[in-house]
């Protein structure tokens, strides 16, 4: 019994110790894990042709395709897997031609969805010297939540919780 009361004795403080913590808002500590943000990019006609499909008419050639982003160009890379997790940090890799529901779109992420990160731009060219422009912005959204708004040469396109948005460039 007195082995007992000892071992207490000697965890009591350390139980003690371990609680109270607060964060700068005098909140108990809490570990916020924020998704990465995503894009995915469709290229159409003013038909609705998909423009990164081969086998249309009109396609671009995707191996002309080139992203400029913190200034470091990047090409089609097929190695990739957009598949966000969570539990780490967004890591940039570049973009990836994907095939979602039938249709051709460009992946490109993945970028801090955290409120505390600064916009985010990038540029496609698409083979031909025409580029468009794409941006995001985090805004805090209460204690926890974040809001992404999304930007296609510089007219926003989508707003909200989602830290994805799928654009579809006219060309």
């Amino acid at each position: 019994m007195k082995k007992i009361f000892m071992m207490l004795a000697l965890c009591l403080p350390l139980i003690f110790a371990a609680c109270g913590d607060k964060n700068e808002d005098g909140d108990d500590f809490l570990f916020v894990d924020y998704a990465p943000v995503e894009f995915y990019i469709s290229l159409e006609n003013y038909k609705g042709v998909d423009l990164l499909n081969a086998e249309n008419e009109g396609a671009v050639d995707v191996d002309a395709i080139k992203l400029f982003y913190e200034e470091k160009t990047y090409v089609l890379n097929p190695e990739i897997d957009p598949q966000a997790t969570r539990a780490y940090f967004a890591h940039f890799e570049g973009m990836k031609l994907q095939k979602i529901d039938g249709k051709y779109c460009i992946y490109v992420g993945e970028f801090d969805g955290s409120p505390s990160s600064n916009r985010g731009d990038f540029a496609i060219e698409w083979g031909d010297g025409s580029r468009d422009y794409f941006s995001y912005t985090n805004v805090k959204v209460g204690k926890y939540d974040v809001d992404h708004n999304f930007f296609h040469n510089g007219k926003p396109v989508k707003s909200g919780k989602y830290p994805y948005v799928s654009i579809t460039v006219i060309k």
